[in-house]
């Protein structure tokens, strides 16, 4: 049986790019639980923009901090990418640090959510929701039944970092 919040097989991979293994299957796990059956770790940029060429992505999670890597610079890479189905994947960044600049500058990157380490599942996904629905990329019902859309009252700007 299907788990309740699986998204449409169609949709793609999710990419998580995460230097660090146990955070990497972590946020695997949880990826998995919003509904991606197909989860792909990355554990540096090079990795996962050769991912990201071959496979077919529908949403990255970016660490800021990727051992000597700047995951900011491989967001820029990504939405400046010739092919627009790279640049146009829903990209969310997962740091520890998060100060007002490192969440505006991976922004205006072209992040399209910022998740702050510690972080509920809840938080989670919501933060995954409002990155989807920016970008235009359709949820599983199941999903928004199950908590993880946003209230429409909520404004995105608002709601964009716990």
């Amino acid at each position: 049986m299907e788990h309740a919040t699986r998204l449409d097989k169609a949709a793609g991979a999710a990419l998580i790019v995460e230097d660090d293994p146990h955070m990497r299957t972590l946020l695997e796990k949880m990826v998995r639980e919003f509904g991606y059956e197909r989860v792909i770790g990355a554990g540096s940029s090079l990795e996962a923009l050769d991912y990201l060429e071959f496979d077919r992505i529908a949403v990255a999670f970016v660490d800021l901090c990727l051992g000597a890597e700047d995951g900011g610079a491989l967001i820029w890479v990504i939405r400046g990418h010739k092919r627009k189905p790279i640049r146009s994947v829903p990209i969310l960044v997962v740091s520890k640090i998060a100060t007002e600049t490192r969440i505006r500058d991976a922004m205006k990157a072209g992040a399209d959510g910022f998740i702050a380490k510690p972080f509920s599942m809840a938080s989670f996904h919501r933060q995954v929701s409002m990155a989807l629905m920016k970008r235009n990329t359709p949820l599983a019902p199941e999903a928004n039944r199950l908590g993880a859309g946003v209230p429409p009252d909520v404004s995105p700007e608002i709601a964009e970092v716990d």
